[in-house]
């Protein structure tokens, strides 16, 4: 009897740090919502699944607003973001970057007329121009260029109107807004870049000693092509190789 308690006891434990670790081995990314139909961005939750297998993680992802996920990696609530610029970051005291940057960010101005033609922010200040509410990014850059912006809930809702000629520019990331004017069937044209940043995947604080590793692997999978073969459409992205 007493032998049966005492190995009782011990499965108990094992079967309790067991639980214990697979909660605190949980590891959870913030990604924004760059697709407009499901929200979901498979090839780049693959591209972070395979960065950190490689050192025997496996994340789980979380969609919410780019505000709300600074707040939340900055409070240790979940792990990391997936991307963010360093103007985005710098404000929030437990939030370290990795080195190696994992994409670019490009800020163009897309028109359904090619005959208007931007080339600068002063080409924009006599248009009628749209952004997304929220996209932090475009809308701070038009208001710091004097540049009174509609704003609208919905990309879609933005390139609807330059079909029907209600404005004249959408100011957005240049990729996403490019997939999503394939997925609408809507036909745009893009400026030159208006803007680039850099953007750095960033880790609560407790998850500093990841960093070195994360930026080693970033590198190698710029470097041989696994991370354009893996981000298929995103690919575009990416950072030119560090040489």
């Amino acid at each position: 009897m007493r032998n049966c308690l005492q190995l009782l006891i011990i499965v108990s434990l094992l079967l309790g740090s067991s639980a214990a670790w697979a909660q605190q081995a949980e590891y959870t990314i913030s990604l924004p919502c760059l697709e407009q139909q499901g929200c979901r961005s498979p090839e780049i939750e693959a591209f972070f699944i395979e960065v950190y297998g490689r050192i025997g993680i496996q994340p789980q992802f979380a969609y919410m607003p780019r505000l709300r996920d600074l707040e939340e990696a900055n409070s240790g609530r979940i792990d990391a973001c997936a991307g963010r610029t360093k103007a985005s970051y710098q404000p929030y005291s437990e939030l370290i970057p990795v080195k190696t940057p994992v994409a670019t960010e490009t800020l163009v101005a897309f028109t359904a007329n090619q005959d208007i033609k931007v080339n600068s922010w002063e080409d924009l200040t006599d248009l009628r121009v749209g952004v997304v509410r929220g996209a932090q990014l475009p809308v701070t850059l038009c208001k710091a260029n004097g540049i009174d912006a509609y704003e609208a809930n919905k990309l879609e809702q933005l390139f609807r109107s330059l079909e029907d000629s209600r404005i004249d520019a959408v100011v957005h990331h240049a990729q996403v807004g490019l997939n999503a004017a394939n997925a609408f069937g809507i036909r745009v044209y893009l400026s030159p870049a208006l803007h680039k940043d850099m953007v750095y995947h960033v880790l609560n604080s407790k998850h500093a000693a990841l960093a070195p590793k994360l930026a080693m692997i970033f590198s190698e999978m710029l470097d041989d092509g696994t991370s354009a073969r893996i981000l298929g459409k995103w690919a575009s992205v990416l950072p030119d190789p560090i040489e």
